[in-house]
């Protein structure tokens, strides 16, 4: 988590330091896990996960509502979704202003996968659940709000494309990135990733 909220009903940084943008370290594993992955260590920090058939970036909590969220970077180095596990409480119009900055961040091309938590954590907030499925601008899934279910799922079949190269052409929320510069932005949040283990 790149940046802390500290504000409402959020105070972070009295127990948390956040995490420097594109920075991994290397994080060594139990015995147990060790065994079972063949590795002594795996990175960790600000960087994309590259599977079969998608490059995932991870945006936490308060990095959405940043003047500059971090999937602008992800999206630029080549992220083809971004994924997004939230405790974001309830207030009146706050959906609207969530899924007007998931358009936002998926316009015109991308796709975001938004969690966020539903229930009350013992009478201080309730979190309205609400999660929400994005893709190339449009809301394509939404799970309920204000539903007292333990577990909701929200499922959407959405078309992948690479981020990267309508970037250039269509800058996302108008930040132009020249091919050098996502090369670059790619490089830095990937590197740990090929590191021998």
């Amino acid at each position: 988590k790149t940046a802390l909220a500290g504000d409402l009903c959020y105070r972070e940084s009295r127990w948390f330091t956040a995490w420097t943008p594109e920075r991994l370290a290397r994080t060594q594993l139990p015995p147990v896990l060790a065994a079972a992955c063949g590795q002594t260590s795996v990175p960790f920090g600000d960087a994309l996960l590259d599977v079969d058939d998608a490059t995932i970036g991870l945006e936490m909590c308060e990095e959405l509502f940043l003047p500059t969220p971090r999937h602008l970077a992800q999206l630029a180095a080549g992220a083809t979704l971004i994924a997004n596990g939230n405790g974001s409480h309830h207030e009146l119009g706050k959906q609207r202003d969530r899924l007007s900055r998931l358009r936002e961040a998926t316009s015109p091309t991308g796709v975001y996968l938004y969690s966020n938590l539903l229930g009350c954590d013992g009478g201080r907030m309730y979190f309205d659940g609400g999660s929400m499925v994005c893709a190339h601008g449009a809301l394509v899934a939404v799970g309920e709000q204000y539903t007292m279910r333990e577990v909701q799922t929200v499922v959407a079949s959405v078309e992948l494309q690479p981020a990267a190269a309508a970037a250039e052409a269509s800058p996302c929320l108008g930040v132009a990135v020249t091919a050098s510069a996502r090369n670059e932005s790619h490089r830095l949040l990937r590197a740990a990733a090929t590191d021998a283990p």
